[in-house]
């Protein structure tokens, strides 16, 4: 694994240092087969509630953003946790219009500003892919 500055350098080894990370957390019963990356059928899974609050979406996202401190980690982190409280926490809503609310959440986030969408694009979420293919199953 290469190390520079402490931080991985490699999705590898990202993939790795997440899975450490959810095993810490109690995340052990979580699958985390690889899939095809971004594969929108099994987007869903990415959603599935754990240990009552916790989904591999918001870990992820969560994770990427204390390891990537900065002006739009910082920003980006309040609206996170609205799609947390209002869209993922919802159970009324089915799985595909969660995904459809969340890359509409996104995608407004965004508007027109390249330093957010090239931010955000590229959270990964674990082995599945990231946020740009993510929003690609929800219409974007």
């Amino acid at each position: 694994m290469d190390i520079k500055g402490g931080r991985s350098t490699s999705r590898t080894s990202f993939t790795m240092d997440v899975k450490i990370f959810f095993l810490l957390l109690g995340l052990a019963s979580v699958s985390l087969q690889q899939v095809p990356i971004g594969d929108c059928n099994t987007a869903p899974s990415l959603l599935t509630l754990y240990n009552g609050n916790m989904t591999i979406f918001y870990q992820s996202s969560h994770y990427y953003l204390l390891t990537n401190v900065g002006a739009q980690a910082r920003n980006f982190y309040p609206f996170l946790l609205r799609i947390q409280r209002q869209i993922i926490m919802n159970n009324a809503v089915p799985v595909a219009q969660k995904i459809q609310q969340i890359t509409t959440n996104i995608t407004a986030y965004i508007g027109s500003n390249t330093n957010r969408a090239n931010f955000l694009y590229n959270i990964p979420l674990i082995s599945w892919g990231n946020y740009r293919q993510f929003t690609a199953c929800g219409g974007a």
